[in-house]
């Protein structure tokens, strides 16, 4: 049994990825891609003259997972003339395009993202007019990293130091962005400016500075020496301010003080020479701001010393990673395999933590609702099947007919109309709704669990009365069928009694049916218990995803439908279980 039970669990693995592939599937062939339906149109309206994704739209893509392919992620690959060309299309700048060819173009230049920064560098330095202006609009925007925090609020110090390193890097960035209406010397010098950040700054310093001697004037904080070393101190400097070590706080002071280009020689000199003094002041910190603050800026001092060309090397076997991981499939499996079903766009809380939360009610009305079922049905089927053709029967069976030819809902109406508090003319037997009362948590324990089944004894009635009328019925059958069996009529041949002969012998064998159907039945009653939830305002599992189907929170939907499948699982392995307790001939060793 027990070797049967691992080998089960072990099988619901590969048929849960399989219900994820389906439901992730379904999510991504929807008619209009999830974005555009989730960022309102004031954002949309944000994009620039210059092209681009607005911030809102990269950090919503960048959480879901939606700024990378599909299934496979070749845009490595991508050269300078497709990009081009896709920009030309986007922009349009001779009026010739169709407007479904610059939606195409833009849609792909977004799909694209970082993957396009090199092509876009090598545009921008050799294009000249409007259409440099685009590219200079794409790029910035395409080369700003999306900082996202961890579920629930909760960030940890690397993310915070991450985080910290992209929004410096994004603010170098923006410096780098022109207007249309910049003059050509402006955008001369933004354009070298990038070039700067991409390639490295490191040719515009000697480093004739002995780096001791540079650190001996620090600690002494010797400001008329580290003056007179000037521009050939920056390399040290450099080098103590992205490191771990104590003079880190002085060192990045006196590189935005002693890297400062003179502003001097014809207007794009001059405009290159105050960009970089710019850049080099958005990259200082002040002694007051936290160590995750400043390690994030020694970070970006790092990347714009060094450059940021590494993060497109796709040299060695990183193309590989980048084809297989760096995709949509990959982020959500990633992410389903650290229970990380992402963020709810409406509540704002962990997918995975508000589903917990929320199931602990429906699971309590349909657990509830499966055993009184089950106790209820499977009796009153073995006497049906005992007293088969009476009086008494046929009333019994009129009247089941009757109860499951009720809709659940309808019968919760009616409750909640003559049944509930505060309704005109209701006979006030139960509460208006809801699970518990609102002060119930000052009720001792077992005044807090009357209070509770004061509040579900009617939803469990309707979600219960059609289930066991149904139930009963199959067990009837079940016993009938087996009631007149060669072994039964032996065993009534041995003496034995009548009750013995029906509850041990018929019984046993003919209740398996009634088994197999609690395979179905568990996810059966949590989707039946929506529509009770709603009338009855009860916070559960079908409130919860009847509220996400209408915001269209895909991230809730997605998380209630794979919880679907792991209780259809779970009921199917209890009913194969079952059948080795009622049945002595099936055996699982």
């Amino acid at each position: 049994m027990r070797s049967y039970v691992l080998k089960r669990l072990l099988l619901m693995i590969p048929t849960l990825f399989g219900v994820s592939v389906v439901v992730w599937l379904v999510l991504t062939a929807a008619p209009e891609p999830p974005v555009t339906q989730q960022i309102p149109t004031s954002a949309e309206s944000g994009m620039t003259q210059a092209g681009g994704v607005p911030d809102a739209v990269k950090v919503f893509r960048a959480q879901y997972g939606l700024d990378k392919p599909k299934m496979w992620n070749n845009y490595y690959a991508l050269t300078t003339e497709q990009v081009r060309q896709a920009l030309e299309d986007a922009s349009d700048l001779d009026r010739s395009r169709a407007l479904g060819t610059r939606t195409r173009a833009q849609e792909r230049l977004i799909e694209w993202g970082e993957y396009a920064v090199p092509a876009l560098v090598a545009i921008e330095s050799d294009t000249k007019g409007a259409l440099r202006d685009r590219a200079n609009g794409w790029l910035v925007r395409a080369a700003k990293r999306v900082a996202v925090g961890q579920s629930g609020g909760r960030v940890s110090p690397e993310r915070a130091r991450r985080n910290a390193e992209i929004a410096r890097e994004n603010g170098v960035l923006d410096l780098y962005l022109w207007s249309p209406s910049a003059s050509e010397a402006q955008k001369a010098a933004a354009a070298e400016a990038i070039e700067t950040w991409y390639d490295g700054a490191r040719a515009d310093y000697d480093g004739r500075a002995d780096a001791s001697a540079v650190r001996a004037a620090l600690e002494r904080d010797a400001r008329a020496d580290l003056e007179r070393l000037g521009a050939g101190a920056v390399p040290a400097l450099v080098a103590l301010a992205t490191g771990d070590d104590p003079l880190a706080d002085r060192a990045v002071e006196w590189v935005a003080r002693l890297g400062r280009l003179p502003v001097e020689g014809d207007e794009a000199q001059r405009e290159r020479a105050e960009l970089r003094n710019a850049t080099l002041g958005a990259l200082v910190w002040k002694a007051s701001e936290p160590e995750t603050t400043k390690r994030g800026g020694a970070d970006a001092l790092r990347t714009w010393w060094e450059g940021a060309r590494a993060r497109w090397d796709y040299s060695g076997m990183r193309w590989l990673r980048v084809l297989l991981l760096e995709t949509q499939f990959a982020t959500y499996w990633g992410n389903l395999l650290r229970f990380d079903l992402g963020e709810s766009r409406v509540h704002r809380v962990p997918v995975f933590t508000l589903v917990l939360e929320r199931l602990k009610y429906s699971l309590t009305l349909s657990v509830t609702s499966i055993l009184l079922a089950y106790l209820i049905s499977v009796p009153l089927g073995i006497l049906s099947a005992r007293i088969h053709g009476s009086h008494a029967e046929r009333g019994t069976s009129l009247f089941l007919f009757a109860l499951y030819s009720l809709p659940s809902f309808y019968v919760a109406t009616l409750a909640i109309r003559y049944l509930a508090r505060d309704q005109p003319g209701s006979l006030e037997w139960i509460p208006e709704g809801r699970f518990e009362d609102l002060s119930a948590w000052r009720l001792p324990s077992w005044e807090w669990i009357r209070n509770i089944a004061w509040h579900i004894a009617a939803p469990i009635a309707c979600l219960t009365y059609g289930s066991f009328a149904a139930l009963s019925r199959y067990a009837k059958t079940g016993v009938l069928h087996v009631i007149r069996s060669d072994y039964v009529r032996t065993a009534r041949a041995k003496g034995l009694g009548e009750f013995a002969v029906t509850v041990k012998h018929a019984a046993r064998n003919g209740i398996i049916p009634v088994i197999t159907l609690l395979g179905g039945i568990l996810p059966a009653v949590v989707g039946g218990s929506f529509i009770i939830e709603v009338i009855f305002s009860i916070p559960g599992f079908g409130m919860l995803t009847i509220e996400s189907i209408h915001a269209q929170d895909y991230t809730v939907i997605v998380g209630v439908e794979l919880v679907v499948a792991v209780l259809t699982m779970v009921g199917i392995l209890l009913s194969d279980l079952l059948y080795a307790v009622v049945d002595p001939r099936i055996s699982y060793s």
